[in-house]
């Protein structure tokens, strides 16, 4: 008798702990607006700590790799200095110095400035450079007035119109012969230039050098 009733009762055990085991499953806990938010939240908070390790350690990178490097200052000084060595006045190559001066300083320019100097006229630096040293107030909190800007712009741009000059002229050692230009004064004047815009872009007093007027002759340097 009982073995005739002990499949009811297993069968009714089972169904006893199936629907026990069915309470005990608690149902998943549905995400309020609330919890959605905080974890958007916590998400964004935890992507904005990456990037600014990413960009911490980018730009330390970046600083130690100028540290090893020279500065634009120094590359410039160092490249104007060994054309000043140089014996271009003796051998005629008065074109290629002036281009070679042109490029150093231009290049010193995009350096300094982050503008695309080496492929711009001496007409559209005119109206560059103003913006350009206009724009590093603010991103170099820097506070040099309107003249120090028209001051450094004009030697810039006589500077670079006598290299011109001599770059472009069908005989520029006649240019050299009627006083018109000094190269070697026309060097020590491009060194006043870097040294002085890199000064104005560090608030310091540059180093006093002789002034660019002397690039131009009078008629008595011949």
């Amino acid at each position: 008798m009982f073995f005739d009733i002990l499949p009811t009762l297993i069968a009714e055990k089972n169904l006893h702990d199936a629907r026990t085991g069915f309470h005990d499953i608690k149902p998943v806990p549905q995400l309020t607006f609330a919890n959605q938010s905080l974890l958007l939240l916590a998400l964004f908070a935890l992507a904005f700590c990456l990037l600014l390790a990413l960009l911490w350690r980018v730009r330390k990178r970046r600083g130690e790799k100028l540290d090893k490097e020279d500065s634009a200052l120094q590359v410039a000084i160092k490249a104007l200095k060994e054309v000043q060595r140089g014996n271009a006045l003796k051998t005629g190559q008065e074109r290629e110095l002036a281009l070679r001066i042109s490029s150093i300083v231009r290049m010193f320019l995009e350096n300094s400035l982050d503008i695309n100097a080496s492929e711009q006229t001496v007409h559209e630096l005119r109206r560059t450079l103003p913006r350009a040293l206009e724009a590093t107030k603010s991103t170099l909190n820097l506070e040099h007035t309107e003249k120090d800007t028209a001051e450094v712009c004009t030697k810039i741009e006589n500077l670079l119109s006598i290299c011109e000059l001599l770059s472009f002229s069908e005989q520029p050692s006649q240019e050299l012969e009627r006083g018109e230009v000094d190269l070697q004064v026309l060097v020590s004047n491009s060194l006043e230039i870097v040294n002085q815009l890199d000064a104005l872009l560090r608030k310091e007093e540059p180093e006093p050098t002789p002034s660019l007027a002397e690039a131009i002759g009078t008629g008595n340097h011949a």
